[in-house]
């Protein structure tokens, strides 16, 4: 679910849409498939190849020299942000940067929960305009940093386009907030 939320220069409340997400794409397909994959064999080497959100295709690789098996530190996230733009282009598995950003800001982690067989997390970033007339989003994304902290690679994981836009007032702030829920 995204739940997205307008705030006028003083903080009130101007607007507030609530959605389900249908835009998970082929890069956090990959990304979860990765962590799930493991190099049985000594010496085995796994790898996904994602195209990072300045278009380039990269390589993501881990091997198990000695026969054991670990989370690899190439999924450990180093790191994401939220986006909001103004791309209103149809969303596509393929895609992996949006058109026209506004504006983004760090998304903070939600403590996890559970609700019976569903577990759920959110994550949420609040972004400011200091601009001086009304801005109307249309789209969302949630990049997300993968690999070693010293060499992230940049994913875009998740897109969505706000049907019909969504103002932000001049000098506002809008809040995003992606909750993302597994069901075993």
């Amino acid at each position: 679910m995204v739940e997205v939320t307008a705030y006028d220069k003083n903080g009130n409340v101007e607007r507030r849409r609530r959605f389900r997400s249908k835009s998970f794409l082929q890069n956090y397909i990959d990304v979860m498939l990765f962590g799930l994959m493991r190099p049985t064999a000594v010496n085995a080497a796994l790898g996904i190849t994602g195209r990072d959100i300045s278009g380039t295709w990269q390589s993501i690789t881990r091997s198990n020299p000695s026969g054991s098996v670990t989370l690899p530190s190439a999924i450990i996230t180093t790191g994401s942000d939220i986006v909001v733009g103004t791309g209103s282009t149809a969303v596509a598995t393929a895609d992996y940067q949006m058109v026209g950003r506004a504006g983004r800001a760090q998304a903070t982690l939600g403590s996890p929960v559970t609700n019976g067989l569903t577990r759920s997390f959110t994550l949420t970033a609040t972004i400011a305009f200091a601009t001086a007339t009304t801005i109307n989003e249309t789209g969302i994304e949630l990049p997300m940093s993968v690999g070693s902290t010293t060499i992230p690679l940049t994913l875009l994981i998740i897109r969505d386009i706000i049907s019909g836009g969504f103002n932000v007032s001049a000098g506002g702030a809008i809040t995003v907030v992606y909750t993302i829920s597994i069901t075993s």
